[in-house]
């Protein structure tokens, strides 16, 4: 149990993480089960903090619910983290396309696109990147932003 203890001490773990790393650490099956269970009785290990935790790191660096969903799986953890978390993911979306075309001629048609893929490529749902791409383009902009000097 202190393995998983520092373990934890160090950041959240998923029960399926900590399972991993006590496996490829050597311990048998049954000290595992009986060692997360006293952890998750006592509160120090918590999927559901875990889920929290995850999906806010990963939102607040511009990762989607696609890509996030996919991370939760790979924990172990259901989705409906997810479905449950309180993340704008539209206003998500429009704030990493704010960030991708700052200094960037949107008039152009293929810049345009490069924006959409890269949202895509974020982890963004093709329906919030097309939301975040019409806001983004009926924002004011300076005109002459991009004029030659």
């Amino acid at each position: 149990m202190s393995v998983a203890m520092r373990l934890l001490a160090r950041r959240e773990h998923a029960e399926l993480e900590l399972k991993r790393k006590l496996h490829q650490r050597e311990f048998a099956d049954d000290e595992i089960e009986s060692a997360l269970s006293e952890l998750k009785q006592r509160g120090w290990q918590s999927d559901e903090r875990f889920a929290e935790m995850l999906i806010g790191s990963r939102a607040r660096r511009g990762q989607g619910p696609v890509k996030i969903g996919q991370a939760l799986h790979t924990a172990g953890i259901a989705k409906a983290a997810l479905q449950a978390s309180e993340v704008d993911w539209d206003e998500q979306a429009l704030q990493a396309i704010r960030r991708y075309l700052r200094h960037k001629d949107v008039s152009q048609h293929e810049v345009r696109m490069k924006a959409m893929r890269h949202l895509l490529q974020k982890g963004f749902t093709s329906s919030s990147a097309r939301v975040a791409l019409a806001a983004f383009l009926k924002e004011p902009r300076e005109s002459d932003e991009f004029a030659p000097e």
